[in-house]
């Protein structure tokens, strides 16, 4: 199979226009974009790869704008991003329709790789993501798009704001940090270890499991998960399930499990209610069935 490079500011992966050799891109090819825009209509690639890369102009000593790649339907191989351009947002990936990438994955480097992928009104991406040290991912989500995550995904630090449904689970890497700001469904689970933290925006539409590995918190940068806006006054912990109560009347559930030897507690802030791992003593690491929220004092 073929290595591809993009010449033309505007390529697609349909046409021989814009690639270099001459050549209309097959499946199993390797595509490579630096910058500019590469279009996908409908079409079945899976064993394809798309390196969506950077480029530094020599003449004006900057970098040109990170590539974009638009999704309209269709399934490819592995999209690989390498950008690692000043640009917050990284490499682009736009999705209309229902389009399929069986691995996103975003590389190890020092400035960590970047990729912001937006899903189109009432589009459904389904994806598995693979995440290097460092790296960020941005998923935003127009009304009634959905991000299917199907199989195990690791990520650093990620900001999910479509909904999130399928069978699959985030895996951290042991370090960064996962935010869901929208609705996420009972298949999936978030494996938190070593440093990392979680925050979920709207708990009472998070209906997957968490998984808390041993040696999870306390670290450098407390480590904890975040009950956006839940305000509680006790709590108690049976079968893997977290109930939190204000004033007797119940306020959120979470399906929570932990390791043997991990244990977490429960304390309020201004901003909701956090978990974070147990320290101290050797005693503190029996994970405790229920417990007192003391109002947060700032």
């Amino acid at each position: 199979m073929a290595t591809l490079t993009k010449t033309a500011d505007l390529a697609f992966t349909n046409f021989a226009n814009g690639w270099s050799p001459d050549q209309r891109p097959q499946d199993g090819d390797t595509l490579i974009a630096n910058t500019g825009t590469v279009v996908q209509i409908a079409e079945r690639l899976p064993n394809t790869t798309l390196d969506l890369g950077f480029a530094f102009d020599p003449t004006t000593s900057s970098y040109l704008s990170p590539p974009v790649f638009d999704m309209i339907g269709g399934t490819i191989g592995s999209v690989d991003v390498t950008t690692q351009t000043p640009d917050p947002g990284g490499a682009q990936i736009n999705v209309f329709g229902h389009a399929t990438i069986d691995n996103l994955t975003l590389g190890i480097t020092f400035a960590g790789d970047k990729a912001t992928v937006n899903l189109a009104p009432h589009s459904r991406l389904t994806a598995t993501f693979d995440g290097g040290s460092r790296s960020q991912l941005q998923v935003n989500g127009n009304p009634g798009a959905v991000l299917d995550n199907e199989g195990d995904s690791t990520v650093s630090i990620a900001h999910i704001v479509a909904n999130v449904a399928g069978s699959g689970t985030w895996h951290d890497g042991g370090f960064g940090h996962m935010e869901f700001a929208g609705s996420v469904s009972r298949g999936q689970t978030i494996d938190l270890s070593g440093n990392a933290g979680l925050t979920i925006d709207h708990p009472d539409s998070f209906r997957a499991g968490i998984m808390l590995e041993n040696g999870w918190g306390p670290g450098i940068g407390a480590p904890n998960i975040l009950l956006a806006g839940v305000q509680g006054d006790n709590w108690t912990y049976r079968n893997d399930m977290l109930t939190i109560r204000s004033g007797g009347q119940v306020v959120d559930h979470l399906r929570i499990s932990e390791a043997a030897g991990e244990a977490f507690q429960v304390t309020a802030s201004a901003a909701g209610t956090v978990l974070s791992g147990n320290f101290g003593s050797s005693d503190f690491f029996s994970q405790q069935a229920s417990g007192i929220i003391a109002p947060a004092t700032s």
